[in-house]
C-alpha cells in the first residue's frame, strides 16, 4: 500500500468515525426527546432533575415547575 493509498483510507475511516458519531447522536436525541414536540421526556427531565438536587447548595433556594397538558384527543 503506498502513501495515496494509505491517505485515502485514513479519511475514509475518519468518515466512516464521523457518521457513526452523528448517528449516535440521533439515537441519543430519539432516546430524550419526544420525536412530534422535540420536547424532553418524562425520564430524562426525572435524572436532570435528581442531577440539579444533588448539587443543590442548601442554603440558596430552588424552585422547579413542570406541566403535564393533556387534550381531550389524549383522553381517548
Amino acid at each position: 500500500m503506498d502513501i495515496t493509498d494509505r491517505r485515502r483510507a485514513e479519511e475514509a475511516l475518519q468518515q466512516r468515525i464521523f457518521e457513526v458519531a452523528h448517528f449516535h447522536e440521533q439515537i441519543r436525541e430519539l432516546g430524550i426527546r419526544d420525536g412530534l414536540t422535540g420536547l424532553f421526556k418524562g425520564r430524562y427531565l426525572e435524572g436532570q432533575l435528581a442531577c440539579l438536587f444533588a448539587d443543590h447548595d442548601s442554603h440558596s433556594t430552588l424552585a422547579v415547575a413542570m406541566l403535564d397538558i393533556h387534550t381531550e384527543r389524549d383522553q381517548r
